[in-house]
């Protein structure tokens, strides 16, 4: 029986993620050079909670209804897009802020107690949410054949507007590409914490206790990762969705 209450899981964008295990980043054969080295070493990840992610990457209209700006490179009326396109160039600490304000909208309307937030992802949430059951490097097979790829994500450099691909076998969209997605978690250096990823086995994974950058993720296969400074609008393409889960 799940302990998320009906109401929220009637959420129209919002998509329920269960309880589950995944091997979590690139199998060996497939780390061939530096570029993908921070993709691995493979390694099972548990989750044991029930959460809700938001189908759709936050978009320029949500964003700038609640934050009152829009501080994407592509938007109107410069470019003439309109605003169902994805927000981009945002601060990590602006995306958490946009998390904690909507947490606040919602429990002032006695939509949810206080037991419940909005926030960012996980890594380890995020790429469980993107594989979505699947262990083929992206969630809709390994992407021999590009015209399936076109179907899924974005291949220009422009972003597309949030709901133009096809999702994923979960109903979650752009995971694979659109723009990149800010998560929770800090960035391992070297150094910090260096025993994170060298366990066989990562039960409800937040990340490293240290490091000054954040982890980015999307726009590839479903390991595909980056790192970003918190004040870091890293070009023009980072963006983000939401979790809804019970507080930690």
């Amino acid at each position: 029986m799940s302990t998320i209450p009906r109401e929220l899981m009637l959420m129209p964008d919002m998509v329920y993620v269960p309880p589950g295990s995944f091997m979590m980043g690139l199998p060996p054969w497939e780390m061939i050079d530096d570029q993908v080295s921070n993709e691995g070493p493979q390694i099972e990840v548990k989750i044991e909670y029930e959460y809700l992610m938001s189908r759709f990457l936050v978009s320029q209209r949500k964003y700038q209804r609640l934050m009152r700006k829009n501080p994407s490179f592509y938007k109107p009326p410069e470019f003439l897009l309109k605003l169902d396109r994805p927000v981009t160039q945002v601060k990590w600490p602006d995306a958490n802020e946009y998390c904690e304000r909507l947490t606040r909208i919602y429990r002032e309307k006695s939509i949810f107690y206080d037991r419940f937030e909005f926030r960012l992802p996980t890594e380890a949430e995020w790429e469980y949410a993107c594989r979505a059951g699947t262990n083929t490097k992206y969630s809709f097979g390994n992407g021999e054949n590009i015209d399936e790829c076109k179907r899924y994500f974005n291949i220009s450099p422009v972003p597309t507007p949030v709901d133009q691909f096809l999702p994923n076998p979960w109903g979650l969209y752009d995971m694979h590409g659109n723009v990149w997605e800010w998560c929770e978690d800090r960035y391992q250096s070297k150094g910090c914490n260096a025993e994170y990823f060298e366990t066989k086995l990562l039960v409800n994974p937040r990340g490293p206790i240290c490091g000054d950058e954040r982890v980015v993720r999307g726009v590839g296969h479903s390991a595909c990762r980056f790192h970003a400074y918190e004040d870091d609008i890293w070009g023009l393409d980072i963006g983000f969705r939401v979790v809804l889960s019970q507080i930690r």
